[in-house]
């Protein structure tokens, strides 16, 4: 017999592009944008800077995201002081 329910939905939340709190120029948009997708923040900023120069559209596109997107509120990439590190 086959079962009605799928195992995969629900089982994992869909990943969000957040803004990173660590890899910000200006608000973090770009850093968040590229953790997301895996590549160099470097690339993201460049196609920002080009997209601003080709017609503004790169300012309204960063305001948006900027307005958004959640900042990464850093439970995964925050390591918590242990008591020795405490102590020194």
């Amino acid at each position: 017999m086959h079962s009605t329910t799928n195992d995969q939905a629900g089982s994992a939340a869909p990943r969000r592009i957040k803004r990173s709190r660590d890899d910000r120029m200006l608000a973090g948009v770009c850093g968040g944008i590229a953790r997301h997708f895996g590549i160099d923040p470097v690339i993201v900023r460049v196609t920002t800077i080009a997209l601003v120069f080709a017609g503004g559209f790169g300012v309204a596109a960063y305001i948006a995201a900027w307005i958004l997107m959640p900042v990464d509120d850093g439970s995964a990439s925050t390591i918590a002081p242990t008591a020795h590190a405490a102590q020194a």
